[in-house]
């Protein structure tokens, strides 16, 4: 069959081609190859074959695996795929990562937000749990860092497995054990008293072991004396 121009169909809604007689290929011109007034439907497709994918790597591409949602599928995996509920969900392996050089995507990366288990997110320059980075930087630093914590109303030890918290030195005594299973030998902890003890006046110590922490004040409380404290490091 040869056209010199044009190929029109006499009629309406016409199909080229057949199920059992399909078109192997059409050779699109330097343009490019339009489709005017109406979509372009093609079927769902798989993850190992992308209905939308390239001739040269047809097992990466675009599918729709589900109504009304679209996955981007790599190698035969999927890595992306968002739908209907709004979410953009990525592969567990998978991060989001820049580099410095604007016009070229694929240059060294320096930034990464990585999915480090279930609930936990890790910002590291070299999108291993090894690297480190920086939130913020200088005259654009952090507005808020909002931490969860419990203030507890128990006087003496306390259990509080969070990043922050309140406990409660008794009256007479000079310290009190926080048992936290975030904290580490090598944690980090800070603490400052909320309570105008007229002798626990200061915080001597605190200091970080595995599963607790012991604050502790340089004379013994007259009075039960609040003591808040936050914790960095829980690894």
């Amino acid at each position: 069959m040869r056209v010199s121009e044009h190929l029109i169909p006499d009629g309406n809604d016409i199909d080229l081609g057949s199920a059992s007689r399909p078109f192997r290929q059409i050779f699109a011109g330097a343009a490019g190859l339009a489709v005017v007034g109406g979509p372009l439907l093609v079927p769902a497709g798989s993850v190992s074959a992308p209905s939308i994918s390239f001739s040269g790597d047809p097992n990466t591409g675009f599918l729709n695996s589900a109504a009304n949602q679209v996955q981007l599928s790599v190698n035969g995996d999927v890595k992306f795929e968002w739908g209907n509920d709004n979410v953009f969900g990525i592969h567990a392996t998978g991060s989001i990562a820049w580099t410095d050089t604007a016009s070229n995507p694929t240059a060294t990366r320096d930034t990464f937000l990585s999915r480090g288990a279930a609930g936990a997110v890790i910002l590291t320059n070299d999108g291993a749990t090894t690297g480190t980075a920086t939130l913020g930087k200088a005259a654009v630093g952090l507005k808020g860092l909002y931490a969860d914590y419990t203030n507890s109303g128990t006087i003496g030890a306390v259990t509080i497995s969070k990043m922050a918290g309140r406990a409660n030195i008794a009256a007479g005594a000079s310290s009190v054990v926080v048992t936290n299973t975030l904290c580490t030998a090598a944690s980090k902890v800070f603490a400052s008293l909320v309570a105008n003890d007229v002798t626990a006046l200061y915080i001597r110590s605190v200091i970080p072991g595995a599963g607790s922490f012991t604050i502790a004040t340089t004379a013994n409380a007259t009075a039960n004396t609040a003591v808040d404290w936050f914790l960095l490091n829980t690894d």
